[in-house]
């Protein structure tokens, strides 16, 4: 399988990367002041498994019958995922909603009026809000934004 280009266009927050953060937890040495994050652990999947637990999923044994099924409830609970930015080597993240993506030589049109409406009706806004709270982080961005990312893998 080769590597190529992905344009994804999310709804949310821009966290930066462990190069430059773009949120007011960060230490000394620009690196996360997370209590919740241990110093060799991965911050997506750190980040995921607080986002469940804060809406009730702490589950960790993915062979009990259900699992799976009670996993995407408490997804769809929390709504917003840590997406990835960049690549896989050097990649920046976003806490927001996906919601449109092209791929390498591809096109795709965006219905912004219906998008609004989706995100007005599911609470885009409110989920966001509670999953920025649950992670414990703060920004100097006003609030959620369109945010047109890349990702190369």
């Amino acid at each position: 399988m080769g590597m190529s280009p992905t344009a994804r266009l999310v709804y949310g927050y821009d966290l930066g990367s462990s190069d430059s953060w773009k949120v007011h937890q960060v230490g000394e040495y620009g690196e996360l002041n997370l209590d919740w994050l241990g110093e060799d652990e991965d911050f997506v999947g750190a980040a995921q498994k607080r986002l469940l637990a804060s809406v009730g999923f702490t589950e960790t044994d993915w062979r009990v019958d259900g699992y799976h099924d009670r996993q995407r409830a408490a997804e769809k609970l929390v709504g917003a995922k840590i997406v990835r930015t960049g690549s896989f080597e050097y990649s920046g993240h976003c806490l927001a909603f996906n919601v449109g993506r092209a791929e390498w030589s591809e096109t795709d049109t965006i219905d912004f009026p219906a998008l609004r409406e989706q995100a007005v009706a599911e609470d885009w806004d409110g989920k966001l809000a509670r999953a920025m709270a649950a992670l414990g982080l703060t920004t100097d961005q006003a609030g959620p934004q369109w945010i047109l990312t890349a990702f190369y893998g």
